[in-house]
């Protein structure tokens, strides 16, 4: 109790990492998703494991490779029509 201590913390920035903006991120009950851009106006929902948050970015440790895209505005509709036209396969088998 009663004591201070001046603390310096250096590092080296890491390389190899794999990051996307936060936003692209979808939480769901079994863990988080992200909608990959597969090819021109085809998306995939994508199963990741996150690493660190940030206020803006999110470390990805499974699930995407460096240089694939994935969306960052309206995934949630193309995640919610993804589920939909599933739902409606499984219905007609």
């Amino acid at each position: 109790p009663n004591m201070f201590a001046n603390v310096k913390i250096t590092s080296r920035p890491a390389t190899g990492i794999v990051a996307i903006p936060r936003e692209a991120l979808i939480p769901s009950g079994e863990g988080y998703r992200v909608v990959k851009v597969t090819e021109e106006n085809h998306y995939k929902p994508v199963k990741v494991e996150v690493g660190i948050k940030t206020a803006s970015a999110v470390q990805i440790l499974k699930g995407l490779e460096a240089g694939e895209k994935v969306v960052l505005s309206g995934q949630f509709l193309i995640d919610s029509e993804s589920n939909l036209q599933a739902s409606f396969q499984r219905m007609s088998q």
